[in-house]
C-alpha cells in the first residue's frame, strides 16, 4: 500500500486531462499542475457544483446494476480499447470524483487539512470513478487513493 501511495505522489503532477469531458476539470488540472492551488480548487468546485448531482446518479445506477470495474488498478496497457471506452463513458462520474480529489490535494498543499479531509471523503464515495494517467496509459481509483489519504492523515 505504501508503494501505491508513493506512486501517486510521484506521478500526480503528470496526470493528463485529455479524457475528461468537462472544461472545468481541464482547467482544474491545469491549475493544479501549475501549483496554483487556489485556482485549482475554484475550477474543481465549478465541476462539483455543475455535475455532482448527475455523478451521484451515475454512481447509484452502477451500484444498483452490480457493476464490476473492467480492470485491476494500476496495470499499464492492460485494457482493450473497448474497456477504456466503457470507463470513459462514465465521464461525469470520473470528472466529479477527480474534482473532489483535486480539491483535497490542493487544500492539503495549502495546509487546510480539514477541507482536504472533507474533499477526500466525498471523492471516496465515488467507488466506480477512475482517473486516467495518459503518460503511463493506466487508470487509478480515485476512491481508493482518497481512502488511503484519509487513513494516512
Amino acid at each position: 500500500m505504501k508503494k501505491l501511495a508513493f506512486l501517486f505522489a510521484v506521478v500526480f503532477l503528470s496526470f493528463q486531462t485529455s479524457s475528461s469531458q468537462e472544461p472545468c476539470l481541464r482547467k482544474a488540472w491545469d491549475a493544479f499542475n501549475s501549483r496554483n492551488w487556489t485556482l485549482a480548487i475554484q475550477n474543481a468546485e465549478d465541476c462539483v457544483f455543475n455535475f455532482n448531482t448527475h455523478a451521484q446518479q451515475i454512481q447509484k445506477n452502477l451500484e444498483s446494476a452490480n457493476y464490476k470495474l473492467p480492470l485491476n488498478f494500476n496495470v499499464p496497457k492492460a485494457l482493450t480499447a473497448q474497456q477504456k471506452n466503457e470507463i470513459f463513458s462514465h465521464g461525469l462520474l470520473n470528472d466529479v470524483a477527480a474534482s473532489f480529489w483535486i480539491i483535497g490535494m490542493a487544500n492539503q498543499r495549502l495546509g487546510k487539512s480539514e477541507n482536504a479531509s472533507k474533499a477526500f471523503q466525498q471523492a471516496s464515495l465515488f467507488t466506480f470513478a477512475l482517473c486516467f494517467d495518459a503518460d503511463r496509459d493506466f487508470f487509478w481509483s480515485i476512491s481508493e487513493d482518497s481512502k488511503q489519504r484519509l487513513q494516512n492523515k
